[in-house]
């Protein structure tokens, strides 16, 4: 894709941060796809203190890769604060524009991070997105076209209650799936009015891969790692109407997203309490600390 920014310009303003934690064949291929375009891309490998094992795969690996670094973290800080390691890692060197990857995430062509950054020039957004779909071939961004209202975010907290936790314990895998169609569609009908071939504002861009922009820094360090996991988008989404900032989803460049494998490892690909409760704890503290905070202040104005 032709557009204001080249691939050399893009290798040398954005630093990229691959997250990984025990999934070590996933990270080796998610840096070989992007390598595959980016040879000279500054990298940086956030390990969240994977076993030993694991880690000298990766270390034999990246003995052999050039501008990749490797953060090993002395126990698992979780989605939030793992990335926020690394991004502040490449603010110390210079970067302003830098990308936040899942290590499941593969780059199936060329051209995607020039795009964003052209995104970037013409919108002067503070965070942007490609398109991401999933092996099944869905669309998974973004997560929500416009902000939600009170009820629609209610209805997302009440998804983590202790009833509804009980309920998808007990509830068949193929049950469970139909409902959370229902649920996708019920909150987010605006996807399907979205331009196929033009950038556009969102409200709240998919975690597995986002590019944050100089406009981002200027107000914040990273992420607000409060959280362990789950719900960081919607608290950068929450951020960015508190700030008068904008999120930006570009549909003409996608990437595959092989989604949750480290999850699937984390918890055995089997249902258990913890993750739920994680996810709980994770939506209330963006109700309470960012989306009530944010409806009282908008009303107030």
């Amino acid at each position: 894709m032709s557009g204001f920014y080249s691939k050399s310009d893009v290798e040398s303003r954005i630093g990229l941060i691959v997250l990984n934690y025990q999934t070590v064949e996933d990270t080796i291929e998610c840096l070989n796809s992007i390598r595959k375009y980016y040879e000279n891309l500054t990298i940086v490998v956030v390990d969240n203190h994977s076993l030993k094992e694991k880690m000298d795969v990766l270390s034999a690996y990246l003995e052999k890769s050039e501008n990749i670094y490797l953060l090993q973290l002395d126990q698992n800080y979780g989605f939030a604060k793992g990335f926020n390691k690394g991004i502040s890692f490449l603010r110390k060197k210079g970067f302003s524009y830098i990308a936040c990857s899942n290590n499941d995430i593969l780059f199936q062509s060329e051209g995607i991070l020039e795009s964003l950054l052209d995104t970037q020039r013409m919108y002067h957004a503070a965070i942007l997105g490609p398109s991401i779909y999933n092996l099944n071939g869905i669309s998974q961004n973004p997560c929500y076209t416009s902000r939600l209202t009170k009820r629609d975010a209610t209805f997302l907290l009440f998804q983590t209650s202790l009833p509804v936790i009980f309920l998808k314990l007990v509830l068949p895998s193929s049950v469970l799936s139909y409902l959370d169609k229902l649920v996708q569609k019920r909150q987010n009908p605006g996807i399907c009015a979205l331009p196929k071939n033009a950038p556009c504002e969102v409200y709240s861009l998919h975690g597995a891969f986002i590019l944050f922009a100089p406009p981002f820094f200027e107000k914040n360090v990273g992420f607000d790692d409060y959280t362990f996991l789950y719900g960081e988008e919607l608290i950068l989404s929450e951020m960015m109407v508190r700030q008068g900032l904008s999120e930006y989803y570009d549909p003409r460049v996608r990437i595959l997203h092989k989604e949750d494998r480290t999850s699937d490892f984390v918890w055995g690909g089997q249902k258990k309490l913890e993750p739920y409760l994680i996810a709980r704890r994770s939506m209330k503290y963006w109700y309470s600390h960012y989306f009530k905070k944010n409806l009282t202040k908008i009303r107030n104005e």
